[in-house]
C-alpha cells in the first residue's frame, strides 16, 4: 500500500513472474489455490483491508497521498481514515458489534467508499445493497441477513432498520479499527 509498499519484499509480487508465464485465473506469486492449504512456516499472517489501509494511512509519508480522486474532489488517505473512523463511532454507538451485518445503501462514488471502510473499521461485516435494487429485493437482504443498521439512505425505508449517516458524524470517531 502506498509507495513504500513497493520497496518492501513481503507486500511486492515476484518480479520473475510475468502474466505471460501464469495460468488463467492464477495471480502473480500464487500457486494453485484450487484446494485450500494450510499457512507455511514463514507466511505472514493475514491481515485485513482495513488492518493494512490503517497501517499505510497513518505513515507520514502516506496520510497526504491521494486515496480517492472523483472528478476535482481529492481525498488523502489521512482524510478517508478520519472519515472511516468517524463512521465507525457512529457504528458502534448504534449498538454494531464486530461480526455483525451492516448494509450499506449509497450511490456508488467516494461516500460509498467512506461507508464501507468505517463498516470494516468497526469489526462488522458489509452487505451492499443497491441504491436501483428494488424494495423487495432489500427487504430479502434484511431478512437473510439480519441487518439492524443501514449506512447511508439510498434505499428504501425499512420497519426496525436504524440508519447512520455519512454526511455528519453523531458520535466520536473510533481511535483507532
Amino acid at each position: 500500500m502506498c509507495r513504500g509498499a513497493i520497496a518492501d519484499p513481503e507486500l511486492s509480487p515476484d518480479p520473475s513472474a510475468t502474466v505471460g508465464s501464469m495460468s488463467s485465473g492464477e495471480a502473480v506469486g500464487d500457486g494453485d489455490r484450487s484446494q485450500p492449504t494450510e499457512p507455511r512456516p514463514g507466511d505472514p499472517s493475514p491481515r485485513s483491508i482495513e488492518s493494512m489501509f490503517e497501517e499505510s494511512a497513518v505513515r507520514p509519508a502516506c496520510a497526504a497521498l491521494p486515496a480517492l480522486v472523483d472528478g476535482d474532489d481529492i481525498v488523502t488517505h489521512a482524510e478517508l481514515r478520519s472519515a472511516g473512523l468517524a463512521i465507525a463511532g457512529d457504528l458502534v454507538a448504534a449498538g454494531v458489534r464486530p461480526g455483525d451485518a451492516v448494509g450499506v445503501g449509497i450511490t456508488r462514488g467516494p461516500e460509498h467508499i467512506v461507508a464501507l471502510l468505517g463498516v470494516l473499521m468497526s469489526g462488522a461485516a458489509y452487505v451492499p445493497l443497491g441504491a436501483d435494487d428494488p424494495p423487495e429485493r432489500v427487504e430479502r437482504v434484511v431478512r437473510t441477513t439480519g441487518l439492524e443498521v443501514v449506512v447511508g439512505d439510498a434505499v428504501v425505508d425499512l420497519d426496525g432498520v436504524r440508519r447512520v449517516g455519512v454526511a455528519s458524524p453523531a458520535a466520536p470517531p473510533l481511535a483507532a479499527p
